[in-house]
Parts: C-alpha cells; structure tokens; sequence
C-alpha cells in the first residue's frame, strides 16, 4: 500500500471529537508536505541546521553555569 493511500485511511476516521476532528482536518491539508520524505528520502526532516549547531554549544553553558571570564 503506498503512502498516500495509508495516509487516507488513516485520516479519514472521525472520532466525533471537535478538537480532534479539527486536527484531523489540518493534518489533511497538510499531506502533500507530510508525503514528501518517501519519494525524496534526502530531504531534511527538519529544516533548522543552524539551531542544532548552537544547541550543543547552549547545552555545555547551561550545564557549566554560562560563560565565565577571569576579568
């Protein structure tokens, strides 16, 4: 079964809840960008390199209390 039929079936349950079946709803719109990884699988889950290159560096000055100076 591709992706996109999955995907439908999926998405196509309606609980009856508002909130969920509204979430349901902005999920759908949102297949096409969601279905893109399988044909192009070296797309980037995510789209932030420059935040993961800093977060290791604001991890380490959490962790040692922020940046000291002997001034």
């Amino acid at each position: 079964m591709r992706f996109s039929s999955l995907f439908d079936e999926i998405f196509s349950i309606k609980p009856g809840y508002d909130d969920l079946d509204n979430r349901i709803q902005i999920t759908k719109k949102k297949k096409d960008s969601l279905l893109i990884v399988p044909d192009y699988p070296d797309t980037p889950l995510h789209n932030n390199p420059a935040e993961l290159a800093l977060s290791m560096y604001v991890i380490k000055r959490k962790i040692s209390f922020g940046t000291r100076s002997d001034d």
